[in-house]
């Protein structure tokens, strides 16, 4: 997440004054960590000026792994399973066949494909494709070209499969064990999983009805929602993000109130009145 590689910020408040937190190196952060606080804040708190993240090489190389024969619910057992296997995977995906460009068509089984994407210095990612092959050889699993493969993960990652559609876009984190549930009970359009089903890309009907039928079914998944792209209708009746209880409503008023007392700072752009 960027806001782990985020190790230090200035910025402006609604006050107009001039403040920075964090340090120049990880050991260096002391006090409340306001990093990660500004990451998810959309500019309600302050008008970021400068920012300081930590960096790390590319890796030598980036291999993927598709498992062509998975249903979904077999693939999504299988990414949860290689999440476990201490091979540091990066990438963790299941697209189905409808989210597939046509480009890609040819690596979907009847139902979808699987994905597992480890880095590192050539020889140890040689090694680690090894033992996936062989734990997972009854998917009928197959090398993708890295050029190919970051594609597909760089197009998983911002949700540029789904982009086409003319339905709802929502992105939503749930435990990863409730990832086929969620799906079965919202039956969307068209998705995408990512983080071993963690984080789901939902393209639903619009609607009233169908965003309080995804809230209802996220909140029970003890998970949460955020609207990405919507029709107007949707937008006029639907929240963002999911309505917060009366606790961290208050919380997410005292620290707005710290921060920009006036709300002259995108006001009402996460939660309305905040």
């Amino acid at each position: 997440a960027a806001r782990d590689s985020l190790l230090a910020f200035r910025a402006v408040n609604g006050f107009g004054e001039a403040f920075s937190a964090g340090g120049k190196v990880v050991k260096n952060v002391t006090g409340f960590d306001l990093s990660k606080l500004m990451c998810g804040a959309f500019g309600t708190l302050g008008v970021l000026s400068e920012l300081t993240f930590r960096v790390v090489p590319k890796p030598e190389r980036a291999a993927v792994l598709s498992l062509r024969g998975a249903s979904v619910a077999q693939g999504l057992s299988a990414l949860r399973e290689a999440a476990r296997l201490p091979l540091e995977a990066t990438g963790l995906a299941y697209l189905p066949r409808g989210a597939l460009p046509v480009t890609f068509g040819k690596l979907a089984g009847a139902d979808g494909v699987a994905l597992i994407r480890v880095e590192g210095a050539v020889e140890p990612v040689s090694e680690k494709l090894q033992r996936l092959q062989t734990a997972f050889a009854k998917f009928d699993p197959v090398f993708l070209d890295d050029g190919l493969g970051a594609s597909l993960f760089r197009g998983i990652a911002d949700g540029t499969f789904l982009a086409l559609t003319a339905a709802d876009l929502w992105r939503v984190h749930v435990p990863s064990s409730e990832a086929e549930n969620v799906l079965k009970d919202l039956s969307p359009v068209v998705w995408a999983a990512d983080a071993a089903g963690s984080v789901l890309w939902l393209a639903l009907s619009p609607g009233a009805e169908a965003e309080a039928k995804m809230q209802a079914c996220v909140s029970r998944a003890q998970g949460h929602a955020m609207l990405l792209r919507s029709s107007l209708s949707t937008r006029a009746s639907a929240s963002v993000f999911p309505p917060l209880d009366v606790t961290r409503a208050g919380l997410t008023r005292s620290v707005k109130a710290a921060f920009d007392p006036s709300h002259i700072l995108n006001p009402g752009r996460m939660y309305e009145g905040i």
